[in-house]
């Protein structure tokens, strides 16, 4: 995995700790959740250094589908409170001219993302978009390997959790990580994720697919 630099045909993304900036207010609405069904509010700092498998073993588990639920419903409407990542703009852009299919894989809704980019501009209308359970992103990223019919060595996933990680090693495709979202480069190093897998800025991509 050291020499990631060949041609991908597609680069799906992860949203939320990846290209767009909402960790400080997901923490936000998790606490008013918390607060709402009765389990442990949490810090940034929490978040950063905690497996998300291990955070939701404190909620009954009947609640979590309905409080995933309300989350996304809070989010959407405070989407325009969360900016792209400084360089996630000139990233995509590149990787757009670059004619490789750009794709966002995540928990988040569609309708939510959709507003993240809005008044970006008509290129950015080629991005597709797919939602995703929690832990099921591997069965979302296989159908994508059928449906457009690419080999799992010509997709990368790049996300920020440990669970991206694992959903591309359960479907057989590349996966590089950032360490600013939700999981820290201490969180990703305990759970035996190479260095030469994470990256501290989003531009840090273009130099490990050999863009730049």
């Amino acid at each position: 995995m050291k020499n990631m630099k060949k041609k991908y045909q597609a680069i799906y993304f992860d949203f939320d700790g990846t290209l767009c900036n909402s960790t400080n207010v997901m923490v936000e609405i998790i606490n008013e959740s918390a607060k709402k069904f009765s389990f442990r509010e949490t810090t940034l700092e929490e978040v950063r250094h905690t497996p998300l498998h291990e955070a939701l073993k404190e909620i009954l588990f009947l609640k979590i589908p309905f409080i995933i639920w309300r989350q996304k419903k809070m989010m959407g409407k405070r989407i325009k409170e969360c900016p792209p990542y400084e360089g996630v703009r000139e990233l995509l852009e590149t990787l757009l001219k670059e004619d490789i299919q750009v794709g966002i894989l995540s928990s988040n809704n569609k309708k939510n993302i959709r507003s993240f980019f809005q008044g970006w501009g008509d290129a950015f209308e080629k991005i597709e978009i797919v939602e995703a359970g929690l832990f099921n992103k591997h069965k979302r990223i296989k159908k994508i390997l059928r449906q457009k019919k690419y080999a799992p060595q010509e997709m990368l996933y790049v996300g920020d959790e440990l669970r991206d990680y694992q959903a591309a090693q359960k479907s057989g495709v590349d996966c590089l990580l950032y360490t600013y979202g939700q999981s820290s480069r201490a969180l990703l190093n305990r759970e035996k994720i190479s260095d030469d897998l994470l990256m501290d800025a989003p531009k840090d991509l273009l130099q490990k697919i050999g863009v730049l």
